[in-house]
């Protein structure tokens, strides 16, 4: 290093310097860019998160309306989810995030598939619902006529003198009756759907078709004729409403995996949520070690430059003036001198050349003085003859 330039020196130190505050620069800029990235992440897995909510929001109104409107406004946002989460999933690299995302879709593909089984069940039981209403207004009527030929009305009853009209008309009103207490349970269990409604809808079964067995035979000519079609509705009717139980189970059923693919998509986006925050404080453990170590060995590099530097200047100067003094002491004496190939080195090489010409210089004054002295004193000895002779 002693033999390159000053100038090189500084600019390879303070380039050193400026390198070392770039890469710190460029690793901060890095780790928020990370960081940035981790949130973006998990801003995105909330997205799907709330677009997800609002898909559960329009299954829940549609459960409570039935409106066939939200159907396709469902799948559309689905369609979003599945897209959004298809987006997401090329800027995720870690394996788990990636198959976090692959669970996500999945199971909302399966959601999608089990609202639409739903939606089947839905209107195969509202299909039904408009067949058993048909007929248990058609048995209604007839169990009503039947009821008003034997036994009147409240306004004006019919008065039956024989044991056996009597008894028929009372059967008649039964049967009205369990027709009606029939339409009740079924009423009860369509508003509940609970096991205990289901199983006093059976029974309610069982007691409508005795109250009519029980008439069997008994009419002749028109009330036979709407006693065997008031049987028949009745069974038509009794036969839809047994379909309902399985109905609903499909529906249940449906509802289950709905709520099951849910919960899958839901806690895979609270797993990427959880992983990108735990990788976003990884990441900034890892950023700040790193940041500390490269500022640290910046700061050591730094330290360890300038003293070189400062070194490399100080040292020759000082060489420099211990020469001067000496020069200036008079003292010419020849002392080692370190070679450089710097600017120093240059002044040194001058110093020392001008104290050598000096040293010569002045061995040339003493020669010559030497000289004048010994003709001095050979003036003094002639001088001292002449006296001596003069004296004589």
């Amino acid at each position: 290093m002693k033999n390159l330039k000053v100038a090189l020196k500084l600019a390879v130190g303070f380039g050193a310097v400026v390198v070392l505050t770039v890469i710190v620069a460029i690793i901060g800029t890095r780790s928020l860019d990370t960081l940035s990235s981790r949130s973006d992440k998990a801003l995105a897995s909330y997205d799907l998160l709330n677009e997800a909510n609002h898909v559960r929001h329009l299954q829940s109104v549609f459960s409570a309306t039935g409106d066939r409107a939200l159907v396709a406004e469902l799948d559309q946002s689905l369609d979003q989810i599945l897209e959004a989460a298809k987006a997401t999933r090329r800027t995720f690299a870690s394996a788990d995030d990636i198959q976090n995302i692959d669970t996500i879709v999945s199971a909302m593909l399966a959601y999608q598939a089990s609202f639409h089984r739903v939606v089947d069940a839905r209107e195969q039981q509202d299909n039904n619902a408009r067949q058993w209403l048909q007929a248990g207004a058609e048995a209604d009527r007839l169990a009503g006529e039947l009821e008003s030929d034997l036994a009147g009305t409240p306004d004006a009853p019919v008065m039956h003198f024989d044991a056996q009209q009597a008894g028929l008309a009372l059967a008649a009103i039964e049967l009205a009756k369990q027709n009606r207490q029939l339409r009740f349970a079924v009423s009860i269990y369509r508003g509940s759907e609970t096991d205990e409604a289901l199983q006093a809808m059976t029974r309610q079964f069982e007691a409508s078709r005795e109250a009519y067995r029980l008439l069997e035979g008994k009419f002749a000519g028109e009330q036979a004729e709407k006693h065997r079609q008031f049987q028949t509705q009745v069974e038509e009717y009794i036969g839809l409403i047994a379909k309902m139980p399985a109905l609903v189970e499909q529906e249940r059923q449906a509802r289950r995996d709905m709520d099951a693919s849910f919960q899958r998509a839901y806690a895979s986006v609270g797993q990427i949520v959880e992983g990108q925050i735990a990788k976003s404080k990884a990441d900034a453990v890892a950023s700040d070690i790193l940041m500390f170590s490269v500022t640290a060995l910046a700061l050591v590099l730094a330290g360890l430059i300038s003293w070189l530097i400062v070194r490399q200047i100080t040292r020759p100067l000082n060489n420099a003036l211990s020469i001067a003094e000496a020069i200036g002491a008079g003292d010419m004496t020849e002392v080692a001198i370190e070679r450089r190939g710097d600017e120093f080195g240059a002044l040194l090489g001058s110093l020392d050349k001008t104290r050598q010409n000096l040293r010569g210089l002045l061995l040339h004054v003493t020669d010559s003085t030497i000289q004048l002295a010994s003709a001095a004193e050979e003036l003094s000895a002639v001088t001292e003859q002449t006296s001596a002779g003069v004296s004589s």
